[in-house]
């Protein structure tokens, strides 16, 4: 597992590459802590330390990045997993000062109640701050092809 995570824009996080195969996935980062299948949501999340891999119809479409922190949910989904800072451009995204600079540097969309900033230009939904802070935060990069559903997330 990585120790810290890059986020290319659009287009995943360190070597990790939307549009692979959880078999592609698994020659470079090696096999999943735990996979979970949602029927609902028709996808499969792959957890990899406190990061995501989320493939909707067998390939990766999403990749979530966790901050454990006092939330207790999300510390027995984690199981104990070891955060992995996530970076662009030199900024950690998840840290609170390094969140609020790149607010201030890129063109952000808040949702309602300010607990989630969308990032458009980069992929990147960041969740959990705001009142939360330091609760505990996620990062979500995604594809271009998806922005407008997560848009559509802001505001419900």
């Amino acid at each position: 597992m990585p120790s810290i995570h890059r986020v290319v824009p659009f287009e995943g996080i360190d070597n990790a590459r939307f549009g692979m195969t959880p078999e592609q996935l698994a020659d470079i980062l090696g096999d999943a802590d735990e996979v979970r299948h949602n029927r609902i949501l028709e996808d499969t999340a792959e957890r990899r330390g406190a990061t995501e891999y989320v493939f909707h119809d067998g390939v990766l479409s999403e990749i979530v990045a966790y901050r454990p922190g006092r939330g207790k949910a999300i510390r027995e989904q984690l199981d104990g997993a070891r955060y992995a800072p996530v970076f662009y451009d030199d900024i950690e995204i998840l840290d609170e000062q390094g969140f609020e600079m790149l607010r201030a540097r890129e063109q952000t969309k808040e949702g309602i109640g300010g607990h989630s900033v969308l990032f458009p230009e980069l992929g990147l939904l960041v969740t959990g701050f705001g009142k939360r802070v330091p609760e505990g935060a996620y990062a979500t990069v995604f594809q271009r092809e998806q922005l407008d559903h997560f848009e559509i997330l802001l505001d419900v």
